[in-house]
C-alpha cells in the first residue's frame, strides 16, 4: 500500500494546480493516532484456535499503543461556508503485546502485533468562523486498509504457533466513517491548521462478530490555497 502514496501525493498536487481548480488548495499534515482497545484485534476474535495445541487458545491484548499519521488532501471550496476535500494518509501503530493461553490458562506463546492503516477520504467542512481565524466541522466517508505484522515469540524466541488462519499476517479493507473538527490560521502565504477527528474504521463490511474499530488522530498541518469563497 505504502508504493501508492507518491503517485496519489502527484495526483493532489496535479489536481491543485490546475486551471480547472483554481480556487483549489492542497494540505499536508501529521500528528499522534490514539486507537481504541479493539484496534489490536487483528484476528476479529478474542480465541482462534491452534493446531500444535489442538484446542482454542485465548489472546488477551495489552492496552492499545499510541501512534502516528502523515497524510495530504485537496480542498475544493464550493461556497463561502461548505468545502470539499478528499486525501489520504499513513497511520502507524506500533507494536502491542498479545499474551496467548491454553484452556488452562497458561501462556503458551505472545504475539507482537503492529498496524499500517490507510484511510482514503472524501467529505466535507462547514466553515462557522471564516476570518483570519478559521474553524469548522467535518465529517467524511472512508476507504480503509490495515495491514497487520505479527511476531510470534516464546521466551523471547521467536516461534510459529501454527494457528488454523489462512493469514498470519492478515490485511483487510472495511468502509468507515470520521468526525471532527478544527481550527486554521490565516498568514500572509499560507494557512496553519490544527485539526482533531475520530475515525471509525469498519462501520461498513465488517465480519461477522468483528467489533468496532476506531481512533482517535490530532493533527498539525499547513494549508496553501483552498479558502471558502468570499460573499
Amino acid at each position: 500500500m505504502k508504493k501508492y502514496i507518491i503517485p496519489i501525493l502527484i495526483v493532489l498536487i496535479t489536481l491543485s494546480n490546475n486551471d480547472t481548480f483554481a480556487n483549489n488548495g492542497i494540505a499536508i499534515f501529521g500528528g499522534l493516532s490514539t486507537p481504541n482497545d479493539k484496534m489490536s484485534s487483528v484476528y476479529n476474535s478474542d480465541k482462534i484456535f491452534s493446531n500444535t495445541l489442538n484446542q482454542n487458545v485465548d489472546l488477551l491484548k495489552d492496552a492499545a499503543a499510541l501512534g502516528y499519521h502523515i497524510g495530504a488532501k485537496i480542498i475544493l471550496p464550493l461556497s463561502s461556508d461548505f468545502v470539499l476535500h478528499g486525501g489520504f494518509a499513513w497511520n502507524r501503530f506500533p507494536q502491542n503485546k498479545v499474551a496467548v493461553k491454553d484452556n488452562s490458562g497458561n501462556q503458551v506463546a505472545e504475539l507482537e502485533v503492529s498496524q499500517d492503516l490507510f484511510p482514503i477520504s472524501a467529505g466535507l467542512d462547514y466553515y462557522f468562523i471564516n476570518s483570519a481565524i478559521g474553524a469548522y466541522l467535518l465529517g467524511e466517508l472512508t476507504y480503509n486498509y490495515n495491514k497487520n505484522t505479527v511476531n510470534y515469540m516464546y521466551s523471547g524466541v521467536g516461534m510459529p504457533l501454527d494457528l488454523k488462519i489462512s493469514d498470519q499476517n492478515p490485511g483487510y479493507s472495511r468502509i468507515g466513517a470520521g468526525i471532527g473538527a478544527g481550527i486554521e490560521f490565516n498568514i500572509i502565504i499560507t494557512t496553519l491548521l490544527l485539526e482533531a477527528k475520530y475515525n471509525f474504521m469498519n462501520i461498513i463490511a465488517k465480519d461477522e462478530g468483528e467489533p468496532i474499530k476506531s481512533y482517535f488522530t490530532l493533527s498539525l498541518g499547513v494549508k496553501f490555497g483552498g479558502m471558502p469563497k468570499s460573499n
